[in-house]
């Protein structure tokens, strides 16, 4: 199994997108925002979505930056799970 894991892009998806390789699964560990604003959330589950024709599983976790994750609660954490990927509460 190949196991992809990132973190600390803080909105810079666009750079990051270009060096991913192709793996089983990816592990984001945190910080995908920079302001922790609801709409960084959809951003991030939108890049999610382009990105996931390389992955069969997607795992991901708040970070400190992703506070919106926790304050806007489901509407954040519904971005992610929509598009299929796991999001590890805790």
């Amino acid at each position: 199994m190949k196991i992809v894991a990132i973190s600390d892009i803080h909105g810079y998806f666009n750079q990051v997108t270009k060096r991913l390789p192709e793996a089983d699964t990816l592990i984001f560990a945190g910080d995908f925002s920079g302001t922790g604003y609801l709409h960084e959330a959809q951003d991030f589950a939108n890049w999610l979505q382009e990105i996931s024709y390389l992955y069969k599983y997607m795992v991901i976790c708040g970070g400190n930056h992703d506070w919106n994750l926790q304050k806007q609660g489901v509407a954040a954490r519904k971005y992610i799970e929509d598009i299929g990927a796991i999001y590890l509460e805790n």
